[in-house]
């Protein structure tokens, strides 16, 4: 995996985070309307079964939270191995804080140019380093 895919990861995972504990929230009301206490057996036999399938998913969901939030904690302390300050704050901005290269640029003061060319490739080298370790 190339640094950037490897990077753009941490946008995808928080995607993946927000869209999961939306499931989450959805199953978990689910989960307490069942609580309501019918009458009829066959009713109380289905909510049984739903209410296990729905304690299932959330476990689902929870764990797939579980192991975007740790992809996210790798990427983050890959880029924290960094050498080169300025290249590392580029690739928090970018791909931590969602930041365009072209708002880095005037964080930086400096040419787009220069930090999506040059700085960016620098960041991309640097994180291969570390990749490849």
């Amino acid at each position: 995996m190339d640094p950037k895919q490897y990077l753009e990861q941490y946008e995808r995972k928080r995607t993946q985070i927000e869209i999961n504990n939306m499931e989450l929230e959805s199953a978990r009301a689910e989960l307490s309307e069942l609580h309501v206490t019918l009458i009829d057996s066959d009713i109380e036999r289905r909510k049984r079964k739903l209410a296990r399938m729905l304690r299932e998913y959330i476990n689902q969901c929870s764990a797939r939270i579980q192991e975007a939030v740790q992809t996210q904690h790798e990427i983050i302390k890959t880029i924290n191995r960094v050498k080169c300050d300025k290249c590392k704050r580029l690739l928090i901005q970018k791909y931590v804080n969602g930041f365009t290269w072209e708002q880095i640029a005037e964080q930086f003061d400096c040419s787009y140019q220069y930090i999506a060319g040059d700085l960016k490739q620098k960041a991309y080298n640097l994180i291969a380093e570390i990749l490849s370790d």
